[in-house]
């Protein structure tokens, strides 16, 4: 029989084995986790405590070491499985992506020249009620 007080799968010590079977360090330590992650052991001993793995921190984490967050998750048998991009969608995304910039630099010109229009209004109208109160 489980002992109610025991969980059967605790979150954050599956994503420690992971840490520490990428790092290759053994048996690793909150200070060398802090460390590792990049926070404080405070903050390794909280994760710790509360059976939990900020998912922020996770993302970082597998960035920073090019680790699948599909692996660390349970997903891929590799730590180096990150999938390929096909690149034919890789060139696309990068058009995407240009013309996305061209279009932003677009709308912030139009918005520029609305600005400008405005003042021109705004300049003109106040001419107009000058020249009605002189006349």
């Amino acid at each position: 029989m489980i002992s109610s007080n025991k969980k059967a799968f605790s979150p954050y010590k599956k994503i420690v084995e992971k840490i520490e079977e990428a790092t290759g360090i053994k048996r690793i330590n909150m200070r060398e986790l802090g460390a590792e992650l990049g926070v404080t052991t405070s903050a390794v001993s909280d994760f710790s405590k509360k059976d939990y793995f900020p998912t922020e921190t996770m993302f970082k984490w597998c960035k920073k070491r090019d680790v699948s967050v599909d692996w660390i998750l349970g997903g891929a048998t590799k730590p180096d499985m990150i999938p390929e991009v096909n690149p034919i969608i890789g060139k696309e995304l990068d058009m995407l992506k240009d013309e996305f910039l061209n279009l932003q630099r677009e709308h912030i010109s139009v918005l520029k020249e609305n600005s400008q229009l405005k003042d021109k209004i705004i300049s003109l109208g106040s001419k107009t009620l000058t020249k009605k109160k002189v006349g």
